[in-house]
């Protein structure tokens, strides 16, 4: 993983966590203690010089909760649309993206996760089985989950573009969703 710098841009992140390429995105955030972590289902556009709609918003949430924030995805690839997403997980980017989630949760004493990732977690099979085994991994930490607003329909954590501000912070009985599935 590679920290990306460019010059003559303003740098509103200073965690950016990338491949030498910027084709992979495992962590995106702010250098604090104790920030909200954002598990959402994969990167898009952001970066350390330009938020997407997403950052947008999760930022809009989050300052009600944290100082700062580090978004994560189950999954670290890029792309914008998740049904272009490859058929099959590279098992390779599954461990490297849990070590590094791990990693941030130890090195930034995170106590709260909030789960965002939304229906579109039905659109790959191994998305589940990368939140399976992100739960595993974090278990030791005794990190409590969260959703924002309800869970939708079909049970899962809603995604920060289909929230309204109104809607807050809730635990999320992550042992309870992970049996469901």
């Amino acid at each position: 993983m590679v920290h990306n710098m460019a010059k003559d841009q303003t740098l509103l992140y200073d965690l950016y966590l990338t491949d030498a390429k910027d084709r992979l995105r495992y962590a995106l955030g702010n250098r604090c203690p104790e920030p909200l972590l954002i598990i959402g289902l994969n990167p898009s556009t952001a970066n350390q010089y330009a938020r997407d709609q997403t950052l947008t918003r999760v930022e809009g949430f989050a300052r009600r909760r944290a100082r700062g924030i580090i978004m994560c995805n189950l999954y670290p690839l890029r792309c914008t649309d998740p049904d272009r997403l490859p058929k099959r997980a590279d098992p390779t980017l599954v461990e490297g993206n849990t070590r590094c989630i791990v990693s941030l949760c130890r090195e930034h004493a995170v106590r709260e996760i909030w789960a965002a990732w939304g229906d579109p977690i039905e659109k790959r099979p191994y998305l589940s089985s990368c939140l399976h085994r992100l739960y595993e991994a974090l278990g030791p930490l005794s990190i409590d989950w969260l959703k924002c607003g309800s869970t939708t329909r079909r049970g899962h954590p809603r995604h920060p573009s289909r929230l309204a501000y109104k809607h807050r912070f809730s635990p999320f009985d992550m042992n309870r969703y992970l049996s469901d599935r």
